[in-house]
């Protein structure tokens, strides 16, 4: 009856981010004509993943998925890219159609995903309905993150020790909660201070800009598209991070 019951989700935190790079990895098969058994897997799977993404109520990923399909579209040659927009011309005018029309829905039944996007960008009660207290639980967490970061900047507090919290948090069902927070890419900067939080972007950013660049001179379609993966999966991997 399109209800989740008590239940926040129906999957692991992670599941829907793994759905996010198969579709890259699907769309990268199509435009470079990678003809394997892999690709037709894939495409009978594309229905339920679909599903399964739904399910999972990840509002993280919805924001993963775009900016990976952004990351996508600057990586891949000119006339790719117009082939790969003409694919995603029709998915973006159902997505709008639905979050136009379901876009005040509440939570729960088919206007759900409406919501998980409202509710990700809304600031008040009204547009954030019942996500409103989650978001407000990651703001108070970020600033006891921030004061945290000023009491040892430079090396951070290391691991296995408990974060400040000058703002006293809710418990939350989550046993490492004082030491690990929603935001991860606070949390290492938490952790290691400013020099590893440095290192850290200096090994993500060199990874993305080696795999980008065999992505140029790569004329395997199957390597192209398996490579194209491997550097936009850092990107989603971030933004979820961050974002959640």
């Amino acid at each position: 009856g399109f209800s989740f019951g008590r239940r926040d989700e129906l999957t692991s935190h992670e599941d829907p981010l793994f759905f996010v790079t198969l579709v890259v990895l699907t769309a990268g098969l199509y435009l470079y004509r990678a003809r394997n058994s892999q690709r037709l897997f894939l495409t009978w799977l594309f229905p339920p993943r679909i599903v399964v993404f739904f399910l999972a109520q990840r509002r993280a990923t919805w924001a993963a998925l775009g900016a990976s399909v952004i990351a996508f579209l600057a990586l891949i040659e000119s006339k790719t890219r117009r082939n790969f927009l003409k694919m995603l011309l029709p998915v973006v005018l159902v997505v709008a159609v639905y979050l136009g029309i379901f876009w005040d829905s509440p939570s729960g039944g088919i206007g759900h995903g409406a919501f998980l996007v409202r509710s990700s960008l809304g600031t008040t009660r009204e547009e954030a309905g019942e996500r409103y207290y989650s978001n407000l639980y990651r703001d108070f967490e970020n600033y006891n993150l921030a004061q945290t970061v000023k009491s040892s900047p430079v090396t951070g507090i290391g691991f296995g020790n408990k974060y400040l919290q000058p703002i006293k948090l809710p418990k939350i069902p989550f046993t490492l909660a004082e030491y690990i927070p929603h935001n991860e890419i606070f949390w290492m900067m938490v952790k290691v201070g400013v020099i590893g939080f440095f290192l850290l972007w200096v090994f993500l950013y060199s990874h993305v800009m080696r795999a980008s660049s065999l992505f140029t001179r790569m004329n395997d379609p199957y390597l192209k598209a398996v490579c194209a993966v491997t550097a936009i999966a850092v990107l989603g991997q971030v933004v979820v991070s961050f974002y959640d």
